[in-house]
């Protein structure tokens, strides 16, 4: 086993890291084109409002029919009281019912005037709700065709370092390509260590003097005496 052949392995695997951040990359910018947040919320304050509004106009038309059923009652009354023929000891009585209902009419009018008021508290804010969610989609819009443009740049660098990746390990012995793969799947993605200051550059590690002796030599595959992986001494 040639150093040559190490430092294939450990180009090798900065494709392989590079390909694997340029992956994470395409996959959050897809989450991210897949999300809707900003007009799923405004969509829900939207019909929360409308909602809102549906109640407050049945307020108003329950109000209006409660008045109108009073004001009806009140002129009903009145023509009996006004037509004459009805007895004298009722007569007190129509009039207290009549005074009743005419206090009832005035504080129904007040509960239909805050019944209206409210009523149109909430369409205007029902618009606000439409104008928000408008705006939330027309700044989706754009912002989902940036998102886009980055995604399709991600996925192009993705298959130009794949392409690359391909192109390296063709030529490498498969016994050393195999021992990385597997060395490669057990230390998060790193096989390969490079050796600096007599120091294994991945765990922080100082060697001893054999071990850099023979990982220098280049002859085998010498691993860190902590870590487990390969070493490369430029």
């Amino acid at each position: 086993m040639s150093r040559a052949v190490i430092a294939e392995l450990l180009a090798l695997q900065q494709l392989d890291l590079d390909s694997e951040r340029a992956g994470i990359e395409a996959d959050a910018l897809r989450r991210e084109l897949e999300n809707d947040v900003p007009t799923r919320a405004a969509r829900a304050a939207l019909q929360k409002a409308t909602q809102a509004a549906a109640v407050r106009a049945r307020e108003v038309r329950e109000a209006e029919a409660a008045l109108e059923d009073t004001q009806a009652r009140i002129q009903r009354q009145e023509t009996r009281l006004y037509a004459g023929g009805t007895p004298l000891k009722e007569l007190s009585a129509l009039q207290q019912e009549i005074a009743h209902l005419n206090a009832q009419r005035a504080s129904q009018e007040d509960a239909l005037l805050a019944a209206m008021e409210a009523s149109e508290a909430a369409q205007r804010t029902v618009a606000q709700r439409r104008d928000a969610l408008d705006a939330a989609m027309r700044a989706q819009g754009a912002d989902r065709a940036q998102l886009a443009t980055k995604l399709a740049g991600a996925e192009a660098r993705l298959a130009d370092l794949r392409t690359r990746r391909d192109a390296k390990a063709v030529p490498l012995p498969p016994d050393a390509l195999a021992r990385y793969e597997s060395l490669r799947r057990t230390r998060g993605g790193r096989a390969i260590a490079e050796v600096k200051g007599g120091t294994c550059q991945t765990c922080r590690v100082s060697l001893t003097t054999a071990t850099l002796q023979r990982a220098r030599a280049g002859s085998e595959f010498v691993p860190c005496s902590n870590c487990g992986r390969i070493l490369y001494v430029p």
